[in-house]
């Protein structure tokens, strides 16, 4: 204590890996690349509003709508069930939606974004349906961005 010791002995430095829930994400910095989108961008036209839960539940319980929706870009909200990297690398974030799930790939982001998606934060991404698997109930989202302003 006083010392004015930035770090302990010991202690290692490295960041952990992206996707790796940390206790304190790290901060906005003014050199950070942002690769989400502005909600102010977005047309409520061409991306309709809707939350994780919402959109799962519109699968499993209005099948003959599925063949429209393929393919539709939506903003989603929702909290994190996780986030990371899977086994190929490609970055992700898993909502939560009762006793499914809906996955987000992202197109882009960068790892200091990818920290900041915490199990039980809430998040709102842009991207557009790719598949529905009604046995597991998991909805995938491909070209996913983070969204700002929401």
């Amino acid at each position: 204590p006083g010392s004015q010791a930035l770090a302990a002995p010991g202690a290692d430095p490295t960041a952990a890996p992206a996707g790796t829930p940390t206790s304190t994400p790290p901060p906005l910095t003014l050199t950070e690349e942002l690769t989400s989108v502005l909600v102010d961008n977005l047309s409520a036209e061409e991306f309709p509003r809707t939350a994780a839960r919402n959109l799962e539940a519109t699968f499993r319980n209005e099948p003959e709508k599925i063949p429209g929706l393929l393919g539709k870009s939506f903003v989603i909200q929702g909290d994190v069930r996780e986030a990371g990297r899977d086994i190929s690398g490609k970055t992700y974030v898993t909502f939560k939606a009762g006793a499914g799930a809906v996955t987000c790939y992202f197109e882009k982001i960068s790892d200091a974004e990818l920290l900041r998606l915490f199990p039980d934060g809430r998040v709102v991404v842009t991207g557009r349906i790719d598949s529905w698997n009604a046995d597991q109930r998991v909805l995938t989202v491909q070209g996913c961005r983070l969204v700002r302003g929401y």
